[in-house]
């Protein structure tokens, strides 16, 4: 054995020593450290701005409103068969029975008078209005001799009616006081699609005695005074007789040949349509 292998054995044996030593004791753990502070909470942002409110939307259109239901409608035409006599604007009036303008036989009311004398139509219009009996009525406009005047309408409200009556007057203007027209006609039981023609009588209102002065008459044959509150004795309304002319031989007269007329002096159209 050489001396490097004693040397060398004594080391190894000296290192199996310490190799084969007992480990020492674990030690205990150490205790758990405290729980660190929590960190501060970030501040709320600020709430947002609110939006615009948003455009209310256009509102609908509104539906027409209903039509009045009408239950009769008719229309009503006026033609003039005088020669040389203009008709004044004609009341026409839808009644029930009960209501008349005038009662032949019997004096003429103030009303009647008016429009006798002179050819205004309203004070008998406004007496109709407050009638009772009134249902509707029209106004025509000046009718030229041997002319049609406008068709005018007259429209019922819904009902029922058996006694259903027509009037329409108007002034011979070119005298005192004649009249001519219908008087309470009963129209009753036309069916839509009818029509009923009449001939209009001519009445003398009595208002005023028949001189065909100039300054009686108000048409254009004369141009003199219309109404006037004064009355002739013998005051009732009844068939008119006609007109005596100057060239009848009446000097006095303001009224010549073509002033003259026979009765009827009207002719009146009527139409149901509805």
């Amino acid at each position: 054995m050489n001396i490097l292998s004693k040397i060398a054995t004594p080391l190894m044996l000296l290192a199996l020593v310490a190799c084969s030593g007992d480990d020492g004791s674990t030690g205990s753990q150490g205790s758990v450290g405290p729980q660190g502070s929590a960190g501060l909470q970030g501040e709320q942002g600020d709430t947002g701005a609110q939006g615009d409110t948003g455009a209310q939307g256009d509102t609908g259109a509104q539906g027409e409103q209903a039509p009045a239901i009408l239950n009769e409608v008719y229309q009503v035409s006026i033609t003039n068969l005088t020669n040389n006599q203009p008709l004044s604007p004609a009341a026409i009036i839808a009644h029930r029975s009960g209501y008349s303008i005038f009662d032949e036989s019997q004096p003429a009311s103030v009303s009647l008078e008016t429009l006798a004398e002179s050819g205004d139509n309203s004070e008998v219009l406004l007496d109709a209005l407050i009638a009772n009996q009134y249902l509707d009525h029209a106004s025509t406009g000046l009718i030229l001799p041997k002319s049609i005047s406008d068709t005018m309408i007259l429209a019922l409200p819904n009902g029922s009616y058996n006694d259903l009556q027509l009037s329409v007057l108007s002034m011979l203007v070119n005298t005192n006081d004649a009249i001519t027209g219908l008087n309470k006609i009963n129209i009753s039981g036309m069916n839509v699609g009818d029509t009923m023609r009449f001939t209009g009588i001519t009445w003398d209102a009595g208002t005023e005695a028949n001189s065909e002065t100039a300054a009686t008459i108000p048409g254009p044959a004369a141009g003199g005074q219309g109404f006037d509150a004064a009355r002739e004795t013998l005051n009732r309304v009844r068939i008119h007789a006609g007109v005596v002319t100057m060239d009848d031989g009446l000097a006095t007269s303001a009224l010549n040949e073509t002033h003259r007329f026979d009765s009827p002096t009207s002719y009146i159209s009527v139409s149901r349509t509805q």
